[in-house]
């Protein structure tokens, strides 16, 4: 390959690099009223590209080299045909000449005659949005639509997340309550294991909400055993936690206050 060539394929790479910086985002304009889905159209992406390529004299030739067709059924016994497509691709420099060629293919599942045609633009639209990285926020791996018809409808579990522990700083406003009371430790911690804390620092905003709840109806809530000596002295430690809960201060650290646990 001589200097020149070599200069000028580099021209062009440097053009298509160029179309890559300035090419942003793609916005989904397209909305899929079945499946309620928004998503990037082809003529999209074809106009953020066009213009920076001719801008720069390069222009994008694409041939289809093949195509494949297969029927499916659909799990409501509808018939249909997938097409697939192999297209070639090819940037030229207007300038010099200079010429690089890429292969890329699409599918298409139509009933009737548009499955070449779904196929081919597809292979378009990605083909585009591949080559210069454009950025869409879609992600295959991001279709739960698939998973859930490739795993016949059966979802894995979820773990729900686990409660956050309290800052220090709402435990410390919980405990000096707690505390002035003149409640015996042995009483709160009796109290705190019917909560299922086993200790201070367990504390969580679940808790919370339980204590919370206790505070608005100045009863002990349903699941805390009524012979909890704690509860008997209830009325005072209300007033203490409640200042607690209430205080116009909010905490010093950034951790969640007590009224957003509640």
């Amino acid at each position: 390959m001589s200097a020149a060539t070599v200069d000028a394929q580099g021209g062009l790479y440097k053009k298509l690099a160029e179309v890559m910086v300035e090419v942003g985002y793609v916005k989904k304009n397209g909305y899929n009223s079945f499946h309620c889905y928004n998503y990037v159209t082809e003529a999209d992406l074809v106009d953020a590209v066009r213009v920076k390529l001719a801008e720069r004299n390069v222009v994008l030739i694409p041939s289809v080299i093949g195509i494949d067709e297969r029927g499916v059924t659909s799990d409501k016994g509808k018939a249909s045909t997938v097409t697939t497509v192999r297209v070639a691709f090819t940037f030229c420099d207007g300038d010099s000449g200079a010429m690089h060629k890429a292969e890329w293919a699409g599918s298409g599942d139509d009933p009737a005659d548009k499955g070449l045609y779904k196929a081919y633009t597809g292979a378009v639209k990605y083909f585009l949005m591949k080559s210069f990285l454009i950025p869409t926020g879609d992600d295959p791996e991001g279709d739960s639509g698939t998973d859930e018809r490739s795993s016949g409808g059966q979802r894995t579990a979820e773990i729900p997340p686990a409660p956050k522990v309290l800052s220090a700083a709402n435990r410390e406003k919980v405990l000096a309550a707690v505390r002035e009371t003149g409640i015996a430790a042995a009483d709160w911690a009796a109290y705190r294991n019917a909560l299922g804390a086993a200790s201070d620092a367990a504390l969580t905003t679940e808790h919370a909400k339980v204590i919370r709840a206790w505070l608005d109806s100045r009863e002990p809530v349903s699941d805390i055993p009524s012979d909890v000596p704690f509860v008997e002295k209830e009325s005072e430690l209300v007033d203490k936690l409640a200042e607690a809960f209430d205080a116009d201060e909010p905490p010093a650290d950034a951790g969640v206050t007590l009224e957003e646990a509640a």
